[in-house]
């Protein structure tokens, strides 16, 4: 059965990702940065499961999915970076 979800909800969720997302993005230490990768896709791909299952309220959640296709194409981009 499908949730809904508050929009406090939401926002706390988006929070989850996009702070693990935005600690890959600013992290300098290249050792580092292949575990900080890994932990922010795994909490986007985790998100855009939640979002599969819910039930729209007061619009789409069209923002977010396209905030976390961006973060994924940024993060295979910094992941591809590395490995030069």
């Amino acid at each position: 059965m499908a949730k809904i979800n508050t929009d406090k909800d939401r926002l706390t969720k988006f929070a989850e990702w996009a702070k693990l997302y935005q600690s890959a993005l600013l992290e300098t230490n290249r050792s580092k940065l292949p575990q900080k990768i890994f932990d922010a896709e795994a909490a986007i791909f985790k998100r855009k499961l939640e979002l599969s299952t819910i039930v729209p309220v007061n619009g789409d959640r069209e923002s977010e999915r396209a905030a976390i296709n961006d973060a994924l194409l940024y993060l295979a981009t910094l992941r591809e970076a590395l490995q030069h």
